[in-house]
Parts: structure tokens; C-alpha cells; sequence
């Protein structure tokens, strides 16, 4: 029995495995010495009026301020294209978990945050963000596109002038967590788990034909 019952764990914890795979969004490419107007590559994921921005260029704006690894942060810049949602998207179902977040230059902006799947809106969540770092949890389970807004506030006035630079309604995004599904096993992951079921059903079948012997 304990050998059945290890080999049906190792077959579902294969399987949780080929569902979902995390991802931490760090923005450290493409690499760049003040900004790109991309983000990534991060396959399966498309981002949508988002730049990266080399945060050691605006000290003590909310770029910085967000910045938890490397030197690079993700803007969400829409109002650079005219527009007021930055979105991240995906042809397949994905969690969005959070990540570290913060206003680029406007204390007590509004933040609005949105789930959707197949087009519907399914979860959604809005706060007044700061320039000071926001570590926020989000759990938006099997969505295929996340919008994000910011409005309004109040431009801190002495850290604008003290960057020399910016203003306006930007925020900043770092170390990003996202379980994407529906991800393809490896060959060897896939040759592991047929292992697994092999030895399950090896076992089963073993059991049966000694239960179907005479006492």
C-alpha cells in the first residue's frame, strides 16, 4: 500500500507540475540604459503599453522605490500612447499571483486593476497608490487578460523636482508573479509520468489477480 500511495503522489505532483508554472517578471531585459519601449520577451505573455525603465535614472520616484531585484523596473506608460489602460495578455489561461508596485511621481493615485477571461470582466481590485513601494497580492485564478490603470492624485512636487524629471500618471511594476497553464512537459517529465502510471496500474492489476485467488 505505501507503494502505491508514493507512486500516486509522484504521478499527481507531474501533473501539477505540466498545469501551471510560475514565473517571476524581474524586467531586467531587454537591458537598457534609460528605457525600451518593450517588455521581455516573456513567452506566452503579451504586454501592452508597457516600457522598461532603468529605475537608477529617477532616484527616489516610485521606479526606484519599486525596484526589489536588478536595476530595471516595468512603467505601465499608456498615457505615453494615448491611452489609459496597460494590459498584459495571454492566448492561454494564467494567474496573476502580484508583485511590487508603486506610483512613479502622484501620492494617492487611484490604481485599478482588472481580471478577465474569454472577454468578461471576473475579478477586479483598486487602491490609492503611492510612490512608496506596494508588495500586493492579487490572485486573479485563471484569467487571460489583466488591465491596469492609474489616475489622478496629487504630483509630489519635491521629488519631481529633485529627479529633474517626469510627472504624470505612470506606475511601476517589479518581480512580477504569474502561473501560466497549460504548459508542455519536457520529454523527459512526460517519460517520468508515464513511469508513474505504469507503476500504478502495475500495482493494481498486481493486487487484482491476487485478490481473485482461492483462499
Amino acid at each position: 500500500m505505501r507503494g502505491l500511495l508514493t507512486a500516486l503522489v509522484a504521478a499527481a505532483s507531474f501533473l501539477s507540475v505540466s498545469a501551471a508554472q510560475a514565473t517571476v517578471l524581474t524586467f531586467e531585459t531587454p537591458v537598457t540604459d534609460y528605457f525600451a519601449n518593450t517588455v521581455g520577451p516573456y513567452p506566452g505573455l503579451t504586454f501592452q503599453y508597457f516600457k522598461t525603465i532603468n529605475a537608477t535614472n529617477f532616484p527616489e520616484s516610485g521606479y526606484t522605490n519599486a525596484l526589489t531585484s536588478g536595476n530595471q523596473v516595468a512603467c505601465g506608460c499608456a498615457s505615453d500612447y494615448g491611452q489609459t489602460v496597460s494590459s498584459i495578455s495571454s492566448d492561454t489561461p494564467f494567474d496573476f499571483i502580484g508583485g511590487v508596485f508603486a506610483s512613479a511621481w502622484n501620492e494617492d493615485a487611484l490604481f485599478t486593476v482588472y481580471g478577465y477571461r474569454d472577454g468578461t470582466l471576473v475579478t477586479g481590485s483598486q487602491i490609492f497608490l503611492r510612490t512608496t513601494p506596494w508588495e500586493k497580492t492579487f490572485y486573479f485564478m485563471g484569467v487571460d487578460r489583466v488591465e491596469f490603470s492609474i489616475s489622478g492624485g496629487t504630483p509630489n512636487t519635491e521629488l519631481i523636482n529633485n529627479a529633474h524629471v517626469g510627472g504624470g500618471n505612470y506606475f511601476a511594476v517589479d518581480d512580477l508573479v504569474i502561473n501560466l497553464h497549460g504548459a508542455v512537459p519536457e520529454p523527459t517529465t512526460w517519460a517520468m509520468m508515464l513511469a508513474g502510471f505504469g507503476a500504478v496500474g502495475g500495482m493494481l492489476r498486481h493486487r487484482r489477480v491476487r485478490s481473485m485467488r482461492p483462499a
